[in-house]
């Protein structure tokens, strides 16, 4: 079943020691996971293993090796089906997306959008002010 070879994988030690290829996205994952290794409740992708002819259903994990496993029992002749059993796993085991966190996460974006928008105006006012001429000498 589904579930089976899921929970198998979770048994592994997921951020092992060292720096892997994709440190920094574990680190996230990691954060969203609750600071817990391993998959991410409800993080269910899908995967393209064979342009065009296979699709794969993935969960993301917090591995900085590995952090996506790919699941060789969901495997789909069409991207339609693949993306339709992603959604039903993530439907049936809600995680870190089905909480509250857009209220906090909304306003923090437009905030931050709102800063980098300040500070580019800030930036070309200063640009705005020296001159391209050249001094003549003194």
């Amino acid at each position: 079943s589904d579930e089976s070879e899921q929970d198998g994988y979770t048994s592994e030690r997921a951020i092992p020691f060292g720096e892997g290829n994709y440190t920094e996205l574990a680190r996230v994952l990691f954060k969203l996971n609750a600071y817990r290794p391993g998959p991410v409740k409800g993080w269910y992708i899908v995967v393209c293993i064979e342009p065009d002819h296979a699709w794969a259903v993935g969960q993301m994990r917090a591995d900085a090796f590995h952090p996506i496993q790919v699941f060789s029992n969901l495997v789909f002749k069409t991207e339609e089906e693949a993306r339709s059993k992603a959604e039903e796993l993530r439907l049936k085991t809600p995680g870190v997306q089905k909480t509250n966190s857009n209220r906090v996460a909304g306003p923090l974006i437009k905030k931050m959008a709102a800063d980098g928008v300040e500070s580019e105006r800030k930036f070309k006012a200063k640009l705005s002010g020296y001159s391209r001429k050249k001094k003549k000498p003194g």
